[in-house]
Order: C-alpha cells, then structure tokens, then sequence
C-alpha cells in the first residue's frame, strides 16, 4: 500500500477506516446481545441506570483486535465499571465536537478521546482524574531523501496544521504560536479522528496534524515515512469527560480511578499501551 499514488492511497485508507467502524459496531451489538447488561452501541441513549459512553475509535480508546475490543480506554473504564457495579453502553465515535454537542444534549455521560489536561479545557468540561500521562507531536512526512520540513517547533511558523476541532490540542498550538512569536494555522477538522488525521498526512492529502505520542507511535509502526519525532508539548495528564448533568457519578468515576491508579493491574495496562502511569509522577 506505500507504493500507491496519493489518490489511491487515500481513498484504500478511508475504506479501511470505514470497515474498521463497522466492525467494531457490530462488536459492539454481539456483546451486547450475549450480556444483556454489557456494552452495546445503537443510536438512541440507553435509559435507567446505564451510563452512556461516547468513545473514539483509534489505538488509545477503542480498537477492535480480532473478534475483540481492546483499547486503553474501554479496558480501564471496562475494569471500574465492574468493580463499581456499573452498566455501561459504549457508542464508537469520530468526530469529537460531535459527541460533546451530544453531550450537552443530554445524549452522553462520558467522552472518552485523547484529551489532554489542560486549564482552559478544564473550565470548559468537567474533566476526571487523570488516566495516564502523554505528550503531543506533530505528524509530517518525510521526503525520498528523509527530510522534513518542520524540524523545530521554530518551523510551524506560518504553516498549516489539521487538528481535531474542539480539542485541547487548539489551546497548545495557540500558546506555541505565542511562544515562536509567530502564526501557526490551525484548520479545526470536524469529520476525523486523531488516526484519521495520521493517515490523510500519510497518504498526503494534509501535510501537518498534531495528536498524542502514544496514537501516532502505533499507527507509525505501519508508515515508515512518517515523522513523529516533533514534539509539540511537554507530558501532560490525559482525563475523560463526564457530563456535569452526572455530578455524583463524575465523584464516583474520580475515585474509582484513583483507586485503580494504585493496582497491578493498572501498571499492567499502561506497560502493555506503552504509556506513562500517573502514579509514578506523583
């Protein structure tokens, strides 16, 4: 698949994006109809006591391996819920500003995305307790000979950069833009997730993106001719979300987390996705 014409490339690129989904959608109703209090995905917002979770569909969240889900994400939340006794209903999501429109309609109790910590996405959200700890790096190609054309944070000046509309990512190039004392574009994509975006810079059709290290770690494994060796932020915590309609259960989420962080098998978790516990930090 390298060897393709851009085009080409880029249109087998989004029909393998576009099965992935499927897929996991309809994981998503298997283990539904085997566990009739289990995960299921439909359009309509399950009632009672089920908590709802919108969660992105990219190697850090929510990936289908095989006959099974996995993901650093819907695993952790996976495991607090069972200790606490809670009935989830994971519904597989790409564009993010999508599902936090949702949110506020009353539709998700939980986003589950690549979200950094940050001051001003916390006094927009209501963010939990931290999960693990990543850092943000910018997506480029290189070209026949290797190069790149952004080879410090210096070289974004002036350039184009596709990030994920409505996420924290916006508010880190914003101050980086600050910081080089000149103007980074930012292009707020409304359509794609962070894999997504990795993949239109990997088939050309966008030459810059900015997503966490640990997304675009497992996605560059696949395309040689990606750099990620640019970061664009130092290690910061990643949260979920929850709905400030769900105060008791954001309290609830916050201390099972907590807990969590100091188990086996979180450390367990965070070895096998490659990320940095949060524990150790403290």
């Amino acid at each position: 698949m390298h060897h393709l014409k851009p085009r080409k490339k880029s249109l087998a690129l989004y029909i393998l994006i576009l099965i992935g989904v499927l897929v996991v959608m309809s994981l998503l109703k298997t283990c539904s109809a085997r566990r009739p209090d289990g995960p299921g995905a439909s359009d309509q917002r399950a009632g009672g006591d089920t908590v709802n979770v919108a969660i992105e569909y990219a190697p850090m969240t929510m990936i289908s391996r095989g006959d099974t889900l996995a993901g650093f994400g819907y695993e952790m939340l996976n495991e607090i819920a069972r200790r606490q006794r809670l009935k989830l209903k994971f519904t597989p999501i790409v564009s993010l500003s999508s599902a936090m429109k949702s949110m506020a309609e009353g539709r998700f109790d939980i986003v589950i995305a690549e979200l950094a910590l940050t001051a001003e996405f916390r006094e927009r959200y209501r963010l939990t307790e931290p999960v693990y700890l990543d850092r943000q790096v910018l997506v480029q190609r290189r070209d026949s000979a290797g190069h790149v054309a952004v080879s410090t944070q210096l070289d974004l000046g002036g350039k184009r950069v596709r990030v994920i509309a409505g996420s924290p990512v916006i508010d880190r190039i914003r101050n980086l833009s600050r910081e080089i004392g000149d103007t980074i574009i930012i292009e707020s994509d409304t359509l794609y997730s962070s894999e997504q975006l990795f993949l239109l810079v990997a088939s050309g059709e966008i030459p810059f993106t900015v997503i966490n290290r640990s997304t675009a770690s497992e996605l560059a494994r696949d395309y040689p001719d990606v750099d990620i060796d640019r970061g664009v932020s130092f290690s910061q915590f990643q949260s979920w979300i929850v709905s400030r309609r769900r105060k008791a259960l954001a309290d609830s989420i916050d201390s099972a987390i907590v807990r969590y962080r100091q188990t086996p098998a979180y450390f367990d978790l965070t070895r096998r996705y490659g990320v940095t516990p949060v524990a150790q930090q403290q």
